[in-house]
């Protein structure tokens, strides 16, 4: 989480094969999905960073 409150999510994925996917998504608190995934995430404070669980259906 940045000074800001904008949650910056780097995030991979590995599959069978090479099969590999990585993404950046940047949330500000406006964002509408910003609510899901910071109580996703857990406690974070700004300026803090926290480990990714995988997320359930439909909460990103």
């Amino acid at each position: 989480m940045k000074p800001d409150g904008t949650l910056e999510l780097r995030m991979s994925a590995r599959g069978p094969g090479a099969i590999a996917g990585e993404a950046l998504f940047i949330l500000k608190p406006d964002h509408p999905r910003y609510a899901g995934v910071l109580e996703h995430l857990g406690p974070i404070e700004p300026g803090s960073y926290a480990q990714v669980m995988p997320f359930p259906p439909g909460v990103f």
